[in-house]
C-alpha cells in the first residue's frame, strides 16, 4: 500500500532527523506507542540499513547508526506482536509432530506471559489461537 509505505518513509524522516542518540530512542519508542512500527516501516528501515552498509562512502559512524536503528525498531515490532503470533511462529518452526504437540499443551496451560531473558514465556487459550 503506497500510503503505508509513505508513512514509513516519513517515519524513518522523522528519526533521522534525531541530534542524539538520547533523541533517536525517544522518537523511537514514540513511534513504537503509536503503532509506527509495522512491517512497511521495517522494511524501510532494513533497505535504508542495506544501502549505508554496502557502500564506502558513508562514515561507519552513520552504520552504527543505522544497524542500532534497524535493530531497535525490529526489537520493538516484534515485542508488539501479539501473543498468539509469536507462539505459533514457534511451534510451526518445531521439527516434530510430538515437540509441536507438547508446546501447544505447555501454550495452553494458564499463566503469565513474561520475558526472562533470552526466554518468553507465553500462554493463551485454544479460541484466542483460532481468532489470529
Amino acid at each position: 500500500d503506497e500510503d503505508k509505505v509513505l508513512e514509513a518513509h516519513h517515519s524513518l524522516d522523522f528519526l533521522l532527523e534525531a541530534e542524539t542518540a538520547e533523541d533517536l530512542q525517544g522518537r523511537l519508542d514514540s513511534l513504537s506507542r503509536r503503532g509506527k512500527i509495522d512491517p512497511a516501516f521495517m522494511m524501510m528501515s532494513a533497505k535504508a540499513y542495506a544501502g549505508v552498509r554496502q557502500t564506502d562512502m558513508v562514515e561507519e559512524e552513520v552504520k552504527d547508526v543505522m544497524y542500532h536503528l534497524y535493530q531497535q525498531a525490529k526489537e520493538s515490532f516484534l515485542r508488539d506482536t501479539p501473543a498468539e503470533i509469536r507462539i505459533l511462529k514457534y511451534v510451526l518452526n518445531l521439527p516434530s509432530l510430538r515437540e509441536r504437540r507438547d508446546a501447544l499443551r505447555e501454550a495452553f496451560t494458564p499463566g503469565a506471559n513474561y520475558d526472562a531473558g533470552d526466554s518468553e514465556f507465553l500462554s493463551t487459550t485454544p479460541d484466542a489461537l483460532l481468532d489470529v
